[in-house]
């Protein structure tokens, strides 16, 4: 990631609709929570060494909130419908 100031809802989309595809719910859900432990503990350290985390503000709980809502299903065109 580049610096972004907000990181965009698209990139958030994306990263669940990624994980969910090639490890399922589970997957995903295990993927943000360890995605979160580790911006956590990095930006720990960073106040503690205070720095900054390069971290975009409300990143995590954005992270948090896409993970976590309920995902539309798919919409399935028969053959021959337009």
């Amino acid at each position: 990631m580049k610096r972004w100031a907000r990181v965009p809802d698209y990139w958030y989309d994306s990263r669940r609709r990624y994980f969910e595809k090639h490890h399922g719910r589970t997957g995903a859900l295990t993927a943000t929570a360890a995605h979160v432990a580790g911006t956590s503990l990095w930006q720990l350290r960073c106040l503690l060494q205070r720095r900054d985390s390069g971290t975009p503000k409300g990143h995590l709980g954005l992270m948090m909130r896409h993970a976590l809502r309920r995902q539309p299903k798919p919409v399935h065109v028969e053959k021959g419908q337009s």
